[in-house]
């Protein structure tokens, strides 16, 4: 709606609208659930009076008044009446504001989120790649242990039972020392460190 024709046929080609005379400004904002006004003074459909019947006629069905002009041309008891909500140009900076202040901890929250990941990521492919270091290192050290473990058993005269014996023992005495190591050295990778 406009006071021209002409602006409210372009105005509502824009938006998908139909045009509409400002006559039937009353009856459109019977059915509408929001009214956005730019008008420097505001109709007399926005009278607080006039508002009270239309929320009694759409029986205070909710409706929201959004006032663009500067000053203020929509009456701030007009924002009072029951199931009427007026927002001007000021409440729209404030709720950008809050907006943009909440996509900004989103923002934030995100890249935390990632940064996390990332670091995590980097951790498990450093423990990864200390994997192979540890096994090779345990095998050599298990293969040494079975050697001598074997060698005390042929002098001890070749006991299958003793052979048994040392054969764990040698394979516990192997893990009992490279436990620390092992665990130290998946922390070095995880940390970065070389």
């Amino acid at each position: 709606m406009n006071d021209s024709t002409e602006n409210a046929e372009a105005l509502a080609s824009e938006v998908h609208g139909t045009a509409r005379s400002m006559e039937a400004l009353e009856e459109e904002m019977r059915v509408a659930d929001v009214v956005v006004s730019a008008a420097p003074a505001a109709p007399p459909a926005f009278a607080p009076a006039a508002l009270s019947a239309l929320m009694k006629a759409r029986r205070h069905a909710r409706l929201v008044l959004v006032d663009l002009a500067v000053p203020r041309a929509i009456p701030p008891e007009s924002g009072r009446l029951d199931g009427v909500y007026l927002c001007d140009v000021d409440d729209l900076e404030r709720l950008q504001a809050a907006a943009m202040a909440e996509r900004s901890a989103a923002v934030s929250a995100a890249e935390r989120i990632v940064e996390e990941e990332i670091a995590q990521s980097a951790r498990e492919e450093a423990e990864r790649r200390a994997v192979p270091i540890i096994k090779a290192v345990r095998s050599r050290a298990a293969d040494i242990a079975r050697e001598e473990a074997a060698r005390t058993a042929r002098r001890l005269g070749d006991d299958p039972e003793v052979a048994r014996r040392l054969d764990a023992l040698a394979g516990a005495i192997v893990s009992k020392l490279l436990h620390a190591p092992s665990a130290r050295l998946r922390q070095a990778g995880a940390d970065g460190a070389p």
